[in-house]
């Protein structure tokens, strides 16, 4: 046998037909090539796995030149080619996708990396979990956002802190502790602080905002209105 035709009988190319049950030490398909069929073991690079479905183009490879060893090596050449993915990639870019559902990692050339999820994603951190951002971090989601913290939960911002709901704000807590260096101000609306038993005694912290729009000094020394029109204004402190 001359090495050209020994050469075409290591290298193939093959279609698999049929799903692993991936259950195994080695992850087995049954494979198609030149008319005939037989069981191949498919190989990724170290920390990579997939299980490729049906109609899957394979390169087979003979191991050893033993027709009987074979190994394929799947692509997914022509799945890459969607409306919903950034194909066709520029020079250096690099995607890692699903070629069903099109959900993709995608780093792009000038080192951005883009997530596109077709479902949910889920991240599970056993230790600790660090996000270091040296720019803005913004968040826009259409459901809810919930919080969950077992221990304490802290916002420390250098600047102002917005809170802007179009419904309610509820807070439940045992003591609920408001530290100002200046005035802590309501625009115009409705805001009542009052105790766990119902009544208006705060102690030293607050006695009453039974009108909004005003601003209440921290030193109890007096308000300004910011809506007029309120009566029955009442000092922050006591």
């Amino acid at each position: 046998m001359s090495i050209v035709n020994m050469l075409k009988g290591i290298v193939r190319w093959a279609i698999i037909n049929s799903m692993s049950d991936d259950d195994k030490d080695f992850p087995i398909h049954q494979v198609e090539y030149m008319g005939k069929r037989g069981d191949a073991v498919s190989w990724y690079p170290y920390g990579y796995h997939a299980n490729p479905g049906k109609e899957t183009l394979a390169l087979m490879l003979a191991v050893g030149a033993n027709s009987e060893n074979r190994v394929v090596m799947p692509g997914s050449p022509k799945e890459r080619i969607d409306e919903s993915m950034p194909t066709p990639l520029k020079e250096g870019e690099v995607i890692m996708f699903h070629p069903t559902t099109k959900t993709y990692v995608h780093f792009l050339e000038d080192g951005t990396i883009d997530i596109d999820s077709q479902k949910d994603v889920n991240i599970r951190v056993a230790g600790n979990a660090l996000l270091d951002v040296d720019g803005n971090l913004s968040a826009d989601v259409e459901g809810d956002i919930t919080l969950d913290a077992a221990g304490d939960a802290n916002i420390i911002a250098g600047g102002d802190v917005d809170i802007d709901a179009t419904a309610s704000i509820e807070m439940d807590a045992v003591d609920v502790i408001i530290n100002a260096s200046g005035s802590i101000k309501t625009l115009c609306g409705s805001t009542q602080f009052q105790n766990a038993a119902g009544t208006d005694d705060l102690h030293d912290i607050v006695r009453d905002l039974a009108q909004a729009g005003d601003t209440f000094n921290v030193d109890g020394s007096g308000y300004q209105s910011a809506c007029v029109g309120f009566a029955n204004r009442a000092a922050l402190l006591r």
